[in-house]
């Protein structure tokens, strides 16, 4: 998982817009700054008002509303669940994190052998050794069980070509409406720890992220991209919402406690990741998005469209990053 701010974004998306771009080459040096920094807080309203409009449709359409996944039917995916299946789901859960601490071990053993050239090789490597074969195995494991956690009923999971561009568009809008609330907060909320603690929001919160930047015309960085974008994405997402957060469902009987358990858990695993004097920018950030991914698969049925979210969300970071670099 990746994190960036929101003054960056803005920043960055003003930046590329024709317009600064011809009253920079017109207004030198500083009029290019200043129009910028309009430019920048214009959008940055245009963003308020897109994350307005986004929550109030979602209440609007039920989703956000206390009670809304009994409305929909939600104890349906409860009861195709068998007595004592939280337990199942939650050994595959703990089996799959316990397979990728050992992997992560083996790699740190194994990758010195093969005398990477530098750091980003050695970490594109250690990645491969462990994140990738995770990945696969995990998604095969959810492909057989999927229908035995209430996501297969409908064929959301597991079907034809049409159900995947379907899930792949449903991914998409979710995305859409989801990002202008978490930048929102997300900026509410760097604003708040700032004036608390004096510091600034980092432009680059994760340490993978800033190796992506600074070493971004180093062929490896591209492996380390698609790994960061396509694997991680599909590992973390089939065993938080695919399995962690199925099992808690049934623990708990309670959908929205489920997904908040889920989103705790989800957030801190990432603070290694995080320089800990940042972590606390990066904390609403992940938990909006890992609470509106934990909604979709509970609205959609199917793990494909929570999937969709993270990579898009990861592939975005990694765009504005390399832009503002």
């Amino acid at each position: 998982m990746l994190n960036l701010d929101l003054s960056t974004a803005m920043t960055v998306l003003a930046q590329t817009l024709p317009t600064a771009g011809a009253e920079a080459s017109a207004g030198g040096n500083g009029g290019a700054g200043g129009s910028v920094d309009v430019l920048s807080l214009a959008l940055q309203g245009g963003l308020l008002l897109l994350a307005i409009v986004a929550a109030w449709m979602l209440w609007r359409r039920d989703v956000l509303r206390p009670g809304s996944f009994t409305r929909l039917g939600r104890d349906e995916r409860r009861a195709a669940l068998m007595p004592g299946d939280e337990l199942l789901w939650l050994g595959l859960a703990g089996g799959v994190f316990i397979c990728g601490m050992v992997l992560a071990l083996a790699s740190q053993a194994v990758v010195p052998m093969l005398r990477p050239a530098d750091d980003l090789q050695g970490l594109v490597m250690r990645l491969g050794l462990s994140t990738a074969p995770l990945a696969a195995g995990v998604l095969t494991l959810w492909v057989m069980f999927a229908p035995r956690a209430g996501c297969g009923s409908r064929g959301q999971t597991a079907g034809s070509t049409s159900n995947a561009a379907r899930n792949a568009l449903r991914g998409i809008g979710l995305f859409a409406m989801t990002v202008p609330i978490l930048l929102v907060l997300g900026a509410a909320a760097s604003w708040m720890v700032s004036v608390a603690t004096g510091q600034a929001p980092p432009g680059i919160a994760h340490a993978t992220l800033s190796m992506i930047v600074t070493r971004r015309d180093d062929p490896w960085v591209w492996a380390l991209v698609a790994m960061v974008v396509i694997a991680v994405p599909v590992m973390e997402e089939v065993l938080y919402r695919g399995l962690l957060q199925t099992a808690l469902v049934q623990l708990t009987g309670s959908t929205w406690m489920g997904i908040g358990i889920t989103s705790v858990a989800f957030v801190a695993v990432h603070f290694g990741s995080v320089p800990p004097a940042q972590f606390a920018f990066a904390i609403v950030p992940l938990g909006v998005l890992s609470v509106a991914m934990g909604i979709a698969l509970e609205r959609t049925r199917s793990l494909a469209v929570p999937i969709v979210m993270h990579v898009l969300f990861n592939a975005s970071n990694v765009l504005v990053a390399m832009l503002s670099a």
